[in-house]
């Protein structure tokens, strides 16, 4: 069974070995190429934390079919399709 070198954990999304050839989970291997010293056993965990998915961004497309806010200005489509092009002859 795999277990880090520096926390003991069985469980990692990836698992790494140090150029000694030492097993590491992915959070100790990280603390460690970023720091350069062992990560603290005050963060050590007994299992996984997962992060909760991105919100992805509305598109631009998404914006532009907006309704009309309720404080009476145009949409910027709207007030640009408005605009009177006058050259000078």
């Amino acid at each position: 069974m795999k277990s880090c070198y520096n926390c003991n954990a069985s469980e990692s999304s990836v698992w790494r070995r140090t150029q000694n050839g030492e097993l590491r989970c992915n959070a100790c291997w990280l603390y460690f190429r970023d720091r350069g010293v062992e990560r603290p056993k005050e963060l050590w965990r007994d299992k996984i934390i997962k992060r909760k998915p991105l919100v992805r961004r509305k598109q631009a497309t998404d914006v532009l079919n907006a309704p009309k806010c309720q404080t009476g200005f145009k949409r910027i489509d709207e007030a640009a399709a408005e605009i009177e092009i006058i050259t000078l002859d």
